[in-house]
């Protein structure tokens, strides 16, 4: 742009130095002729020719300087609206691969928090399976307790007197005393408890 600016000086300098030295051979071939002929008048007149040639050509670039620079403004303003478009297209980009990093992040977390509050399996309960054995515990001492066999207190668990009362109720009924509730002494204390002992 700045050799553009100082050529388009340039011209407008000789331009006006041309206008000058045509105005000046005309008033000097004027004064000639009122004067008379002169032995310079065919001189100059060729000098003035060859300044007219060169407005001419001065002119003739300047009309194609400036056509050049308008091509390189043009060219430029579209470079300048390519990279803003490939600007915006870079910005959309990142907010959508924001937007799916975050999506993922929300997934993992969710699935962190369904595998933290993910219940045990039933047999992994152990307060449950000391309820049951309690319960079981329970129902073998009022059964032994019918068969007239003191198992102590009824509180579920399988201390001494449940043992003890145990031993004897399989040493009464011939079984192997064992203190242990095997499948024989099941089946003899069917009667006194009224369902399975399981």
């Amino acid at each position: 742009a700045f050799a553009i600016k100082e050529k388009e000086g340039e011209m407008s300098k000789k331009v006006f130095i041309g206008g000058m030295v045509v105005s000046l051979g005309l008033v000097l071939s004027g004064c000639a002729t009122l004067m008379g002929p002169s032995p310079n008048t065919k001189r100059m007149e060729n000098e003035i020719q060859v300044l007219r040639q060169s407005v001419d050509k001065l002119s003739r670039q300047n009309v194609r300087l400036q056509k050049e620079r308008n091509e390189l403004y043009n060219e430029l303003h579209s470079i300048s609206k390519m990279f803003q478009q490939a600007l915006t297209e870079e910005k959309k980009e990142r907010e959508r691969l924001g937007m799916q990093i975050h999506q993922l992040g929300e997934t993992i977390k969710n699935m962190r928090k369904k595998e933290s509050v993910k219940p045990l399996p039933k047999q992994l309960h152990p307060k449950k399976r000391v309820i049951k054995g309690q319960e079981k515990v329970k129902k073998l001492q009022e059964a032994l307790k019918r068969a007239g066999f003191d198992p102590g207190p009824l509180d579920g668990k399988m201390g001494p007197l449940t043992i003890n009362a145990l031993k004897e109720f399989q040493k009464e009924n011939g079984l192997p005393v064992t203190g242990k509730v095997d499948s024989a002494t099941k089946e003899l204390l069917k009667e006194y408890m009224g369902e399975n002992l399981k």
